[in-house]
C-alpha cells in the first residue's frame, strides 16, 4: 500500500459563492428552535439601515423577509447590488455581496499579500472582529473568475469552532466584495477517540481511494448536525490521480465519514 498520510495545519473556510452569499447563513445545518438568540430583537428597518451604513446605499435597499437559518433567524436586505442578511437578535450583518464588485473573470493583479491587506482593512474599517483568530488565505478558481478568500477562525487547542469572518477579495482591482460573519455557541469538545490515522483510513473506505491516493488531515473541527447537535470532525483531504479531490469529515468519536465536497 502506498497511500500518503500528510498532516498540516490549515483553515477550512466557510463556503461564500460569488453569487450567493446569504444562502450560506441558511444553510449551516442543525438549527436549534430553543436558543434563545433565535428570538427577534431588532425591526426591519434597523436591518436596513445596518445594511445602508455598510454599503453606502441609501436607494432601493428593501427588506425581504425574515428567514429562519440553522443557528440565525435573520433579515434578508436586498438591493439591485446588494444581498445581505442580518441576524434578527443582535442586529450585525452577517453576510454582504456586492454584485458591482464581483470578480467577472479570471485575472489576478495583486498578490496574496495585497488581498489579506485589503480584507484587514474593510475589517477593521467595518467593525469586523477578527482579533486573536488564526489568518488564511485561498486563492479560489470558480472557472470564470477567481475569488481571493481571506479567512480568520477561531483555534482553541488545535480545533476549529463555529466561529469565523471570511472575507472576499476581487484578485484583478483588490476590492471587497462580500464577507460572512459566522458564530454560533458550542461547548467544549471531547478528547477524539480515533487518532488520525484511523480517520484517514475511514475516509479511504468511504471512497474506495486507490492506493497512490493522498490523504492529508486539515485538522480538528467543531460541527453540527441537522438535529443540532455537536459533533468533532476530522476534517480529511484527498487527492487521487488526475488532482481530483474529496474533501471528507470523520467523526473523532465513532468513525463515521461523510463527504463535504469534491472538485
Amino acid at each position: 500500500m502506498r497511500r500518503r498520510f500528510l498532516h498540516r495545519q490549515t483553515v477550512a473556510a466557510l463556503v461564500v459563492t460569488a453569487t450567493i452569499t446569504v444562502a450560506a447563513v441558511a444553510a449551516v445545518a442543525g438549527a436549534n428552535p430553543g436558543d434563545p438568540r433565535r428570538a427577534v430583537r431588532v425591526d426591519a428597518s434597523f436591518a436596513k439601515a445596518a445594511v445602508s451604513q455598510l454599503t453606502h446605499d441609501q436607494g432601493d435597499l428593501r427588506v425581504i423577509g425574515l428567514r429562519d437559518g440553522a443557528a440565525h433567524r435573520y433579515y434578508e436586505v436586498q438591493s439591485a447590488t446588494v444581498d445581505a442578511a442580518v441576524d434578527a437578535y443582535s442586529g450585525d450583518v452577517l453576510a454582504l455581496a456586492l454584485a458591482g464588485d464581483m470578480p467577472t473573470t479570471p485575472t489576478v493583479v495583486i498578490s496574496d499579500q495585497d488581498a489579506v491587506a485589503s480584507a484587514l482593512g474593510y475589517a477593521t474599517a467595518t467593525g469586523l472582529d477578527v482579533g486573536g483568530l488564526q489568518e488564511s488565505v485561498a486563492l479560489i478558481d470558480h472557472g470564470d473568475s477567481k475569488e481571493y478568500a481571506v479567512t480568520w477562525t477561531e483555534v482553541l487547542h488545535g480545533v476549529r469552532t463555529p466561529r469565523s469572518v471570511r472575507i472576499s477579495v476581487n484578485p484583478a482591482t483588490g476590492v471587497v466584495y462580500a464577507f460572512l460573519n459566522f458564530t454560533r455557541p458550542y461547548v467544549d469538545p471531547p478528547v477524539p477517540t480515533i487518532t488520525e490515522a484511523a480517520a484517514v483510513e475511514a475516509a479511504c473506505a468511504l471512497l474506495a481511494a486507490p492506493d497512490d491516493a493522498v490523504a492529508t488531515v486539515t485538522g480538528l473541527a467543531i460541527t453540527f448536525d441537522a438535529n443540532g447537535a455537536q459533533h468533532l470532525m476530522y476534517e480529511v483531504h484527498l487527492v487521487v490521480l488526475g488532482g481530483f479531490y474529496t474533501n471528507v469529515q470523520v467523526d473523532a468519536k465513532d468513525g463515521r465519514a461523510v463527504i463535504i465536497t469534491r472538485g
